[in-house]
């Protein structure tokens, strides 16, 4: 194998690829983001991964939502081409379960397989009689002014803590409390934890996920209020929206762990 020795650093060539296929992500290569890569060609390393069967050993088959049952449940095949690998490593995950035993979070791997809050509207439609749906009187948000509802994150492996965090606080005051967990926490996209409630709800026996309470979400309506999702009763899924200096006991954040 090739070396190249630069100013006294040694990397291999495949680290060397690595750098120019990962280290800039797509960017130009500068003489600055080379010399921070050989500082520590590690530093861009691939990160750890766990196994699905593992995940759902260590959080347990009732906090999980596979791509396999994601499919069936939307009728859609699954584009996630590494749809039995999780992007999390084993301490992340080993966590999730300690503290969920304790009783202190709700971490669930959920499958997010693209599905838009306007498309979840067409597809389950507002009907009490066929379960899961949507509230029917929520509908202003169907508009074409709020495109935010036609959002698409990511597709693949969520880990959501459903049990709500940073209660009865301003919208801004949940983005600092979650800015002190540290990067590796986030606010959850309310598009990806609406396809997980109704994920949940369709595999696992009817749970309903966020029943009396509300998840904050990211997006801003066309008023400038903070979209707001959940009360997931028979009623139906309610999407709304909430002024962001306001403040409610029912409303707060599913974390996501990145």
């Amino acid at each position: 194998m090739r070396k190249v020795v630069v100013s006294g650093s040694t990397i291999n060539s495949g680290q060397l690829v690595d750098l120019l296929r990962k280290a800039v992500q797509g960017g130009p290569v500068t003489f600055e983001n080379f010399q921070y890569y050989l500082e520590d060609p590690n530093r861009f390393a691939a990160p750890e991964q766990t196994s699905l069967d593992r995940a759902i050993r260590l959080l347990g088959v009732e906090k999980v939502v596979t791509a396999q049952q994601w499919g069936e449940v939307w009728g859609r095949e699954v584009v996630e081409t590494e749809a039995g690998v999780l992007k999390f490593n084993q301490g992340v995950l080993q966590s999730a379960a300690d503290t969920n035993k304790a009783g202190f979070t709700d971490f669930r791997i959920v499958y997010y397989g693209g599905t838009s809050l306007r498309e979840g509207h067409q597809i389950f439609g507002t009907d009490k009689s066929v379960q899961p749906c949507y509230w029917k009187d929520s509908t202003w948000w169907l508009g074409s002014e709020n495109d935010w509802a036609t959002h698409q994150p990511k597709t693949g492996y969520y880990l959501l803590d459903y049990k709500l965090r940073f209660r009865n606080m301003k919208w801004q005051s949940q983005e600092n409390e979650i800015a002190k967990l540290g990067n590796g926490y986030s606010r959850a996209h309310e598009t990806v934890v609406t396809e997980g409630a109704f994920s949940f709800y369709k595999v696992h026996n009817g749970e309903r996920l966020l029943e009396k309470e509300y998840h904050w979400g990211r997006s801003s309506d066309s008023d400038g209020y903070r979209v707001r999702v959940g009360f997931f009763l028979a009623d139906g899924w309610d999407v709304s929206g909430l002024q962001p200096g306001f403040s409610r006991d029912y409303l707060g954040v599913v974390v996501a762990r990145n």
